[in-house]
């Protein structure tokens, strides 16, 4: 009975964090279902995956997500947030060993291509949640001790962990609006958005407002790089 409460609360600790955000209101609903659907799948991968003691309380799941944005958004609506009902919902979808960024419908199965982890506080990346394997539909977390473990995260990713270790209810994710890949926006209940990116002058990663980054990266230099910003 003991091992059973331990498991359920740790269960609960690894999934309270990606449940409590799953019904933000500000995103659009295309993409609200996604979020839970790619929860399900976690959720149901979580129950089969025992690489860890129960008696480690230390461990957090992290989910950061992959958008784009079809249209021109002002630097207002980054500001202000509103930019989230822009959002539009990049797949992970796969048929036959083939799969990426193809049309969802077109695809057996989907999900939305993010990427999820399971840190330790002691020993970093611990687990990653996967997709598929050889074509077939599944969804499994590998550790990181698991031959078949694939590193594929930017190094950046230690340092962004570390930076939302402790603050909850956030939605994180990267978009072709941003100086590099390790650029990631930040959004909170309250539509604040600041921005996660490595700082070119001295190599250290920053986390300041968006009208910050914004003003400090410029508006010229990220249309240059795909951005659609409207002055």
């Amino acid at each position: 009975m003991l091992k059973i409460i331990k498991t359920a609360l740790l269960l609960f600790m690894l999934l309270w964090q990606i449940n409590v955000f799953s019904q933000y209101s500000r995103l659009p609903t295309s993409i609200q279902k996604e979020i839970n659907r790619l929860n399900e799948k976690i959720n149901q991968s979580l129950s089969r995956y025992s690489a860890y003691s129960l008696e480690d309380t230390t461990v957090q799941l992290f989910t950061f997500f992959e958008f784009r944005i079809k249209d021109s958004i002002s630097k207002n609506e980054l500001i202000n947030g509103s930019f989230l009902q822009k959002l539009n919902p990049i797949y992970f979808g796969y048929r036959k060993g083939r799969c990426r960024h193809y049309p969802f419908e077109k695809y057996i199965d989907s999900l939305l291509d993010a990427k999820t982890f399971i840190y330790s506080s002691e020993e970093k990346i611990i687990a990653m949640f996967n997709y598929h394997r050889k074509g077939k539909r599944r969804y499994y977390f590998t550790s990181i001790d698991n031959e078949n473990f694939i590193y594929s995260r930017p190094p950046c990713f230690d340092a962004l962990v570390e930076y939302i270790w402790n603050k909850k209810n956030l939605l994180v994710f990267w978009m072709h609006i941003g100086d590099g890949i390790c650029t990631h926006f930040i959004v909170n209940e309250q539509s604040e958005v600041s921005v996660f990116y490595e700082d070119r002058k001295n190599g250290n990663y920053k986390v300041v407002p968006v009208s910050e980054y914004l003003d400090e990266i410029g508006i010229d230099y990220l249309n240059a790089r795909g951005g659609r910003i409207k002055k």
